[in-house]
């Protein structure tokens, strides 16, 4: 019955293959895209149900739905049985293993599951498309592997993605998507031939590059040094059929919107002082409000400056607050103004002792065509004369930095040394263009900063020679929008889904870099990148170790030690142990770097000891690295049942009663087969080595 099935899907497939698809019947469409999909996935006809479900989005496209007892197959395909999505289930799935347990190795290996993965991208891929995957990183007790990457078309990058998870326990792929689906995309790929040179294309986006010069902080440290700095100005690409530059970016504003949000907070109030029966440290904390101006006294200085604007609201809010650290007590005063189409409203915090303002923020309701009651240049000597009664000092070593107008006139000035500007000391101040008082102020400026010379910097060409030379021009394809003409009657169902643009695949050259480029030096010329973390581990001490294979297959899955040596005949110390079982929780501990207290944290919570345990230098025992590692694993109350256990070790009758459990699950659980006389040797002090061989053995049971 099945055969004559499968006999009469394929004749209709074939006379269906005759007619559009729109002018088929919706069976023979659905009986056309189900032969070709279960053509593409090897797919038999073992499923006891069958459903499908049409979806006419940006282009239509298929739901199948297969199902056999607990067992699920969902495919989401084109009218050409390209697939989009795939997706198996089975009630039986394996849950995540608890993060408070020390987990298991996956059966699969990253390596077989990206091989899994490439055979099923194979069958799903189609002509032309080729897949790239991303980087990845391995984790211990993982049930599935998420792989992921871009489509390549003709062998070029291109702006799709991928994902596809498969199974770590067997190797199974259990979904696949690509990111393409339901993106509006004109169809049709152009052609991969550039009829401009790389050349060509690397001088136009080089113009289109401009770099800065100014102080930066110098990692951690207190100097600040010049680096010329990217002036990002837009995404640009040269079209590879014509040669032309395009602004990527000004395309996407012509065809897009966006808008902009802002919030803000409020700090609670202090306490009322109590009058008698204090304790000396309630006295103590009282006396730190000491000197604090009250509230009216404060709002009398407020209203006093006639350029914040507070003629006539109303103060609706105020809060005193302390800095536990320094002792400083800011007050807090809002100030509103009900408005015909909302609320004013002005959050102003001061030093509660001098007056001082310290931060300033307004809001008020957006009014798209009000006018300006005072221009830009009115706005700015405002300002300008604000900052210099309120921040006198520090606006003396500031030049303007930047500026912008709108509902607001926004004035940032940086502090200037040598001719260059550091942006981390600036003085932020804006002005409301309706009534010309300050709506906005802040200020960020450490005096002790200390700055490196100018002498000796390099000429901005040499400057900009390196940071293009960090850049690769890229052939590839990309996705250009294209606004849709709301004249043209087949773009209504797109306008009426709200779009107002498609994307275009298009051939065009762009600069690409791995990774994101910080600057350049403003002495040395080095192009200068972001600080990376290499959680990777590596050892130089393997060769000989009996054990070289169980360490090396642990630290693929980041379960190991850090600093590049394993030092495997060393003794094993508590530290040493605790951070071995960290890692294979995913906790990431470089002794050269990271703090030891932050470490036990983390074991106290997760169970690996307690903190009456801690005692990093001591030596650990092989019966205490089995206890530590099962006690951590959730087996401790089953291993101290007494009288219930047995093992084969020759040395059985030297282990304590208390711990034969302990030495009879390791046997068990085979974590330790015995030295070369058998002996489970409990007092002997472990080995570095040896505790990677019992993690390893009870994470690979």
């Amino acid at each position: 019955m099945k055969r004559l099935l499968s006999l009469f899907l394929s004749l209709a497939l074939l006379c269906a293959l005759a007619l559009p698809a729109s002018a088929a019947a919706a069976d023979e469409r659905l009986t056309q895209v189900t032969l070709k999909v279960k053509q593409t996935l090897d797919i038999g006809n073992e499923y006891e149900s069958f459903s499908g479900d049409l979806q006419e989005g940006l282009r239509p496209y298929w739901s199948l739905r297969w199902t056999k007892g607990d067992e699920e197959l969902h495919v989401v395909a084109d009218e050409t049985g390209k697939i989009y999505q795939y997706y198996r289930y089975s009630s039986g799935s394996v849950s995540s293993p608890s993060s408070d347990s020390v987990p298991t190795l996956p059966t699969v290996s990253r390596t077989e599951a990206q091989k899994a993965a490439q055979a099923f991208l194979d069958r799903v891929l189609t002509d032309g498309e080729s897949a790239v995957f991303d980087e990845g990183t391995d984790r211990p007790g993982t049930t599935s592997y998420y792989l992921s990457g871009s489509i390549r078309l003709n062998d070029l990058p291109s702006p799709f993605t991928f994902s596809v998870d498969v199974s770590a326990s067997d190797g199974t792929v259990q979904s696949f998507s690509r990111s393409d689906l339901d993106q509006p995309f004109e169809d049709g790929v152009p052609a991969p031939d550039a009829a401009v040179s790389a050349a060509d294309a690397g001088s136009k986006l080089r113009s289109t590059l401009a770099l800065r010069l100014e102080y930066v902080l110098d990692g951690d440290s207190d100097t600040a040094v010049l680096r010329y700095l990217p002036d990002h100005s837009g995404q640009f690409y040269v079209d590879a059929a014509t040669g032309e530059l395009i602004d990527l970016s000004a395309l996407y504003e012509n065809v897009g919107n966006g808008s902009d949000s802002a919030t803000g907070g409020e700090s609670g109030m202090a306490p009322d002082k109590g009058e008698e029966g204090l304790s000396e440290a309630e006295q103590a904390g009282i006396a730190k409000l000491e000197g604090v101006q009250s509230k009216e006294k404060l709002d009398s200085l407020l209203r006093a400056q006639k350029a914040l604007g507070l003629n006539g609201a109303q103060l609706s809010y105020f809060a005193y607050t302390l800095d536990e650290e320094t002792d400083q007590v800011s007050a807090s005063l809002r100030y509103t103004r009900s408005l015909d189409e909302g609320f004013w409203t002005r959050n102003i915090t001061v030093d509660a002792r001098t007056g001082e303002i310290l931060f300033l923020y307004s809001s008020r309701p957006y009014e798209e065509d009000a006018k300006a009651a005072v221009t830009q240049q009115q706005a700015q000597a405002t300002a300008e004369a604000f900052l210099k009664n309120l921040w006198g000092e520090e606006f003396a070593q500031c030049a303007l930095y930047g500026s912008s107008d709108g509902q607001d006139y926004t004035f940032r000035y940086a502090q200037k040394v040598n001719g260059y500007f550091f942006p981390d000391n600036y003085l932020y101040v804006s002005v409301d263009a309706a009534d010309g008082t300050i709506s906005h102020l802040s200020k960020s400026y450490d005096p002790d900063v200390t700055f490196d010379s100018a002498d000796g910097l390099i000429a901005p060409e040499a400057a900009m020679d390196a940071y293009f030379g960090a850049y690769t021009v890229t052939l590839s394809y990309l996705a250009v929008p294209t606004a849709l003409d709301p004249n043209a009657p087949e773009v209504a169902p797109l306008l009426n889904r709200g779009y107002s643009y498609v994307f275009a695949l298009t051939l065009g050259y762009t600069l690409e870099t791995e990774r994101s480029i910080r600057g350049v030096d403003a002495k040395t010329g080095e192009v200068l990148y972001p600080q990376t973390y290499d959680r990777s581990i590596t050892y130089d001490d393997l060769e000989g170790c009996w054990g070289k294979q169980q360490a090396l297959t642990l630290a693929q899955y980041s379960v190991g030690w850090r600093g590049g040596s394993l030092r495997p005949y060393e003794a094993l110390t508590q530290l040493d142990l605790v951070a071995l079982l960290a890692s294979s929780r995913g906790y990431f501990f470089d002794p050269a770097q990271d703090d030891v207290d932050s470490l036990y944290e983390y074991a106290y919570r997760t169970g690996i000891l307690t903190p009456d345990q801690r005692d990093d230098s001591a030596p650990v025992t092989r019966l205490e690295l089995v206890k530590l590692l099962l006690d951590g694993a959730g087996y401790g109350p089953v291993a101290r049942l007494e009288g219930i256990y047995r093992c084969d070790y020759t040395d059985a009758a030297a282990i304590p009663a208390a711990d034969l459990g302990y030495a009879a699950l390791a046997q068990g659980l085979g974590l330790v087969a015995g030295d070369s006389a058998g002996r489970f040797a409990p007092d002997r002090t472990a080995t570095r080595i040896e505790a990677i061989a019992v993690l390893y053995q009870y994470m690979t049971r």
